[in-house]
């Protein structure tokens, strides 16, 4: 379905994750992968970028958020493309192939480079390949209470 509407020209204004976390009755990717996926169906780069910055802040009135300009909060994702043979599914057994897919490589907070294991009251998410906020756990996570 998605795909047709790509094919049409109508274009999503913003591209997201879909939940606040993994549920396990469904297949859940993160936002590179979202990126690499409508990538993938034909949007241009830049239409992928776009949704995911400008528009997105745009969309939640924040437009200090989303760009690089002066006087901009000043966070960036340094990402790049990973070379393979990726496979997305998604709930109707339907499957994509890709040849590529963004994978991080350095982040950028309030104009700073952000370092592995730093910490960030505001930041929630525990699925951040960078996380190490102690307190909060993966609810998925096999480790013992």
């Amino acid at each position: 379905m998605c795909k047709a509407a790509l094919d049409q020209g109508l274009l999503p204004y913003t591209i997201s994750t879909e939940g606040v976390g993994p549920r396990v009755d469904r297949v859940n990717y993160d936002l590179l992968d979202h990126r690499s996926i409508f990538l993938e169906l034909g949007m241009t780069l830049e239409d992928v970028v776009k949704s995911v910055t400008i528009n997105a802040a745009s969309a939640i009135g924040q437009e200090d958020l989303g760009t690089l300009r002066v006087g901009s909060a000043g966070d960036a994702a340094i990402l790049e493309f990973r070379k393979g043979n990726f496979r997305f599914e998604d709930g109707l057994e339907s499957e994509l192939q890709t040849a590529r897919r963004f994978s991080p490589v350095q982040t950028i907070k309030n104009g700073k480079l952000w370092r592995r294991g730093q910490r960030d009251k505001k930041h929630l998410c525990y699925r951040c390949p960078r996380r190490n906020l102690g307190t909060l756990k993966d609810p998925l996570s096999k480790e013992k209470k």
